[in-house]
């Protein structure tokens, strides 16, 4: 038996026949995903985002769409948009130090001289 490898496109125009009737999953879904991150602000600057495929998991079980986490336009933090949890945070982000960083590079002098 031979097995023929050979790709095929399909025809546009069959295609189009083929779909007539039924209805669109897609687009009333990506239209309601296009508003809501369009109403969504980061939450450390409160500025506009726009979303990005989320790479390491870019599917999500049951969802049509391709799973996505929002990138601000402005100091470029990434976030989930269902939870808000911070992915990486932005470059105004200025973490308070912790007591080991204040000590890191400093030798060490018990009598202060």
């Amino acid at each position: 038996m031979k097995i023929d490898n050979t790709f095929r496109t399909a025809d546009p125009d069959e295609m189009r026949r083929q779909l007539e009737g039924h209805e669109s999953l897609l687009i009333p879904e990506v239209a309601r995903l296009h508003e809501r991150y369009a109403s969504m602000t980061c939450p450390e600057c409160d500025s506009p985002c726009r979303p990005v495929i989320n790479t390491d998991r870019p599917f999500k079980p049951g969802q049509v769409t391709p799973n996505v986490l929002l990138h601000c336009n402005h100091c470029k933090a990434i976030f989930e948009p269902e939870t808000k949890i911070i992915i990486r945070f932005g470059e105004a982000y200025d973490p308070l130090p912790t007591p080991a960083d204040l000590f890191v590079n400093e030798p060490w002098d018990p009598l202060g001289s």
